[in-house]
């Protein structure tokens, strides 16, 4: 028996060697499929280092994947081609990442999030996003600050920040939030928008000097108001703004104090022997634990991306994600608009295209707001914006640190294309429709430059679409002309409403910085509603009188701005409305004192110039204060009113039957 045993295990192991000698690999079920990939970036090429639009290769999770030709890679505050990333050293080019093959103990690798398809059995990315391992985000007490060099310490004590903490400074090329720091400009802080802030959206800031010595004219300390018992407020809201310099103001950024608790700061690890551990945190993000707020109905006024996920409208075998943009603002009372950014492709031009509205919270989370929609939001952009429905008709004002007040724009962040998912399983699994996304199909124009410090190309190469293409037939391309130098983008300012005999200045205005406006011409032409009579079709703001109508009526206009590069086009449309508030101010308070008579003379000014405006104010201080009473109407939208007071005042309140309602400190 145990011969026999013996003989038939023989028998049997045999025969399951020769059927797995001679078994065949199994085809790919389909082609077409899907990548999804997040993880370590072990290896980086780069195909052609004297094209800035050259694509290369990366080994993912030991996954050989092609980066095409034309790739924007997404990091946390810009997006850049592929060949961005890379330098030379000793005639190879090589990732452009702080310790990038250093290996050892302690040394953090870089990772990547991936989405693409495999296409004739080659893994194709369509979507990249690069970060430091595991994203560095760190939070604490600020326990000290070198004014000198504008580093500080996250943790440890005052006593001894070193111990325990982290040390850590504001990547920013520019000095918007503090002393300049350049030295790896790829994870710069975002700029153009207040991405050092207070959890409302309020700018911060870190002085540029040491406040018990001097004062930093953009980063003040009046901005960082004492309580009582002499400690800085943690939760305050700033005054409208006014002609008193000791006030603070809220057209500056906020100082960050001692003591400050840091709620987020993300960034990327650098070699500095200095620092404990060797090592100091280079931020690009940073948010303070600080409710700080402008007053209700006033300019200026912030806000903030924390949350921006676009649902792709595909495939109708998967279920579609909703779209969702979500921040806070320093004002509450007032509607935030989300709008998408859409990109020509030949000419880079930038529209914004409007997708909604939403109120933020009065209450809990004071400020914060949520936009998600209830029906698809199609065609995906690289980027989100929102700005605040009381920016001036004139478009957002920039602050003297170099942000525009009430407008945020974000890209798109890592994982936030959210691609539709297969309802049923066990069918084919969905690739990705790269093709209905216009930046990957069509590309996002010129490229002139996105790295803070590092000059643009000279030849101005167009972003075109994907090559090789992550699908299987690839959509048309645009066709565009040679590239030129930038072309200037017309800004037809924002929509707004106004009352019948109003006088209205079109506000236009030249989009792009680096244009001068000498060289532009500016062209207006109205396109809808009731035709008016422009002051002057050839300037940048010209002005019109608000026709009578009856019910709410549009008028649209569109500005035209051209230079020897090109030209782009932008509308506005105006509301002609019987319900539209005016806009009223304080022009003047004048004192005059005569053999102990104090005279009181307050002009104000309306929007609404046909003398149908009634406004009336209050003064403040006077003993006793004077009530709101009704003032005289002397033309051209002029109001007056004179009389006797007993002190000088301190503020004039201002309203009108409309609703429209103006504050003037008195100095």
């Amino acid at each position: 028996m145990r011969a026999h045993s013996l003989t038939l295990w023989l028998f049997s192991s045999l025969l399951c060697v020769v059927r797995f000698a001679s078994a065949t690999p199994i085809p790919i079920p389909y082609d077409p499929s899907p990548l999804t990939m997040y993880g370590q970036l072990l290896d980086a090429t780069l195909d052609d280092p004297t094209n800035i639009l050259s694509g290369g290769t990366m080994l993912v999770n030991n996954q050989r994947i092609i980066v095409p030709k034309n790739t924007v890679v997404g990091l946390p505050s810009i997006n850049v081609p592929w060949a961005e990333l890379f330098h030379e050293v000793n005639g190879t080019w090589i990732p452009d990442l702080p310790n990038w093959g250093a290996g050892g103990t302690g040394v953090l690798g870089w990772e990547v999030s991936v989405v693409g398809n495999r296409v004739n059995g080659q893994y194709i990315a369509g979507i990249i996003y690069l970060f430091q391992e595991l994203l560095q985000l760190t939070s604490g007490f600020v326990t000290s600050i070198n004014y000198t060099d504008g580093t500080f310490f996250i943790g440890g004590s005052g006593a001894n920040p070193d111990t325990g903490a982290i040390k850590a400074y504001l990547s920013d090329p520019d000095g918007v939030f503090g002393l300049p720091h350049g030295e790896f400009p790829l994870w710069t802080t975002d700029t153009e928008n207040p991405s050092v802030s207070a959890e409302t959206g309020f700018p911060m800031c870190l002085p540029r000097v040491d406040p018990a010595v001097d004062d930093d004219p953009l980063c003040p300390r009046k901005n960082r108001p004492l309580d009582g018992l002499g400690q800085p407020l943690r939760e305050f809201t700033f005054p409208p703004p006014s002609n008193d310099s000791s006030q603070p103001d809220p057209w500056l950024f906020a100082p960050i104090v001692v003591g400050d608790y840091i709620d987020v700061a993300s960034g990327v690890w650098v070699p500095d022997e200095t620092a404990p551990g060797g090592r100091t945190l280079v931020l690009y993000t940073l948010r303070n634990n600080i409710g700080f707020y402008t007053t209700p109905g006033t300019y200026p006024v912030y806000l903030t991306i924390v949350t921006s996920q676009w649902g792709i409208n595909g495939n109708p075998a998967g279920e579609i994600a909703q779209t969702r943009v979500e921040g806070y603002t320093t004002d509450e009372t007032t509607q935030v608009e989300v709008f998408a950014v859409d990109v020509d492709p030949c000419t880079g031009v930038q529209k914004q295209r409007m997708i909604g509205a939403v109120a933020p919270r009065l209450v809990d989370r004071r400020g914060q707001w949520r936009f998600r929609p209830d029906t698809v939001v199609n065609t995906a952009t690289l980027q989100f914006g929102a700005k605040m429905s009381s920016i001036p008709s004139g478009g957002p004002v920039t602050t003297p640190n170099g942000i525009q007040a009430g407008v945020f724009i974000s890209p798109v962040q890592d994982e936030g294309f959210l691609f539709p998912e297969l309802i049923l399983f066990g069918q084919n699994a969905l690739v990705y429709e790269f093709n209905i996304m216009p930046f990957l199909a069509q590309g996002s124009g010129p490229y002139f430059g996105a790295v803070p410090g590092r000059a643009g190309p000279a030849n101005t190469p167009i972003i075109g679409q994907l090559s090789p293409w992550p699908g299987v037939n690839p959509p048309p391309k645009a066709t565009c002309g040679a590239p030129q130098g930038p072309v200037p983008v017309a800004n037809a300012g924002t929509d707004f409403s106004v009352r019948p005999g109003t006088i209205v200045m079109l506000a236009g205005s030249l989009d792009s910085p680096n244009i001068d406006e000498a060289n532009v011409t500016f062209s207006w032409t109205q396109t809808s509603g009731p035709s008016v009579v422009l002051s002057n079709t050839l300037i940048k703001n010209p002005s019109f009188a608000a026709p009578a109508v009856t019910i709410p009526t549009q008028l649209t206009f569109e500005l035209e701005v051209s230079d020897a590069d090109g030209s782009s086009k932008d509308t506005v449309t105006i509301t002609d409305s019987t319900t539209a508030v005016d806009k009223i101010s304080v022009l003047s308070v004048s004192v005059d004192k005569v053999k102990g008579d104090t005279t009181m003379t307050v002009t104000a000014m309306s929007s609404v110039t046909d003398g149908s405006s009634v406004l009336s104010f209050e003064a403040i201080g006077t003993k006793p204060d004077i009530p709101f009473t009704t003032m005289t109407f002397i033309g051209g939208g002029k109001f007056t009113w004179t009389g006797t007071v007993v002190k000088d005042p301190t503020q004039i309140n201002l309203r009108s039957q409309w609703g429209a309602t103006a504050s003037f400190v008195v100095q």
